[in-house]
C-alpha cells in the first residue's frame, strides 16, 4: 500500500499488507482500513503506515474476485466477508463487536454455494444494508447485529440508498427497488436481464446504470 503527496505526488511511505487489495482503502479517525482478498481485514496508522491491528475474516478457497470495501460509522467498521458473514469492527482497538450471517451455503455444486458479501454495506439512520451473492438482502441494526428484515435477493455490485429507498442490480441484471423500512418491493425492472449492469448512481431523478456494449441507462426512480 502506497500513500503519496497529494499537492507533488511523492512517496510518503509504503507498507507490505497481509495480501493482494482489490477494494479501494478506506481512511476514517486515523487509520486506513486495507481488506485483503485473503479475508484479512488490516487498520494502518494514517500517517507512517504502521500496523495498528489485524482481524481474520476468513476467505473460502472459491470466491468472487474481489473484496467488501469497508463502511465506517459510530467508531466501527462494517465489513462483509466470503462466508456470508457481516461483521462489526472497533475502529481503535480492532475487536469484532458483532457478526451476522445474512447467506446461508447451499446448491449442489461448488458455484452455486458462493455466498460472498462482496457489495458494500451501506449504513442510514442506525440500519446497515447488506447484500450477499447467492443470498440475501438484509437489514441489521448497527449497535447489535440483529437481523431486522431479509429478502432473497442476490447480488454481488454495490447499492444505493436513498431517501428511504435501495436501488440494486441482482446476480441476473434485474434492477430492484426495495423499501429501507421492510424490505417490500417497490418495483422492478427486467428489461436488462443479462446485460452486465453496473452499481446504480443517483442523477436527479433517475438512477444511472451502466451496461455492456457501452451503453448507459436512466431509469425512472419513482416506477422503474
Amino acid at each position: 500500500v502506497y500513500a503519496m503527496e497529494a499537492k507533488c505526488g511523492s512517496l510518503a511511505w509504503e507498507v507490505l499488507v497481509a495480501g493482494e487489495t482489490l477494494s479501494p482503502p478506506v481512511v476514517s479517525d486515523g487509520v486506513i482500513l486495507i481488506h485483503t482478498s485473503n479475508g484479512i481485514l488490516q487498520a494502518l496508522n494514517e500517517a507512517d503506515g504502521a500496523l495498528k491491528w489485524t482481524v481474520n475474516l476468513e476467505a473460502k478457497m472459491l470466491n468472487i474476485r474481489g473484496g467488501s470495501t469497508p463502511t465506517t460509522a459510530c467508531g466501527t467498521a462494517i465489513v462483509g466477508s466470503d462466508n456470508g458473514l457481516v461483521s462489526a469492527v472497533m475502529l481503535n482497538i480492532g475487536q469484532i463487536i458483532w457478526q451476522q450471517r445474512i447467506s446461508q451455503t447451499g446448491g449442489v455444486t461448488e458455484i452455486a454455494r458462493i455466498n460472498d458479501v462482496q457489495a458494500t454495506p451501506v449504513v442510514v439512520n442506525g440500519y446497515v444494508y447488506a447484500l450477499a451473492y447467492n443470498g440475501n438482502l438484509a437489514a441489521l441494526d448497527l449497535f447489535s447485529g440483529k437481523l431486522m428484515w431479509s429478502r432473497e435477493i442476490g447480488s454481488f455490485t454495490n447499492m444505493l440508498v436513498e431517501n428511504g429507498i435501495i436501488y440494486l442490480v441482482d446476480q441476473n441484471d434485474r434492477v430492484i427497488a426495495v423499501d429501507a423500512k421492510n424490505g417490500i418491493t417497490s418495483w422492478y425492472q427486467s428489461a436488462l436481464l443479462h446485460r452486465n449492469l453496473t452499481s446504480p448512481v443517483l442523477n436527479k431523478d433517475s438512477i444511472v446504470i451502466g451496461a455492456s456494449g457501452c451503453y448507459f441507462h436512466w431509469i425512472n426512480i419513482d416506477d422503474g
